[in-house]
């Protein structure tokens, strides 16, 4: 028997056509949590690094899609450069973790900015970073 119930509409639409490679889900990526203006201003330098990352799979692309275009967003709102030295400096996302995402629970925002400053210390060449191993995150 049908419902009468009005079909709802999907959280996620991006779901209805699963991404099957890593670069499907960089190219079909809308983010939901930024406006049609912010994301058209960051998204070429979002996917860009995502890519760059060279995430295994969708959901990994995915994830670091949220969280990259968080950071830049945020950064772009602070004035910001939309320049990678800038956007992953230690102290950008620093100031992101502290002030940029509270919405996010303490151990939450901990983790977004462990995620990315590896992230940084991966796509950057001259931002300060301490010395250590640089390696995609969540590897």
């Amino acid at each position: 028997m049908p419902s009468s119930r009005p079909a709802r509409r999907r959280v996620n639409e991006q779901r209805r056509q699963p991404a099957l490679t890593a670069g499907q889900a960089i190219e079909q990526y809308r983010p939901h949590l930024a406006t049609r203006e912010e994301w058209s201003g960051v998204a070429d330098f979002v996917r860009a690094a995502v890519r760059d990352l060279d995430p295994e799979g969708p959901h990994r692309a995915r994830e670091w899609l949220r969280t990259v275009t968080a950071l830049a967003v945020w950064s772009q709102r602070e004035g910001t450069p939309l320049d990678r030295e800038e956007i992953f400096a230690p102290d950008n996302i620093r100031r992101y973790a502290e002030i940029g995402c509270p919405e996010l629970s303490s151990p939450s925002t901990a983790t977004r900015r462990a995620v990315l400053r590896t992230m940084g210390r991966a796509l950057t060449e001259d931002a300060p970073w301490p010395r250590s191993t640089a390696h995609a995150p969540g590897r």
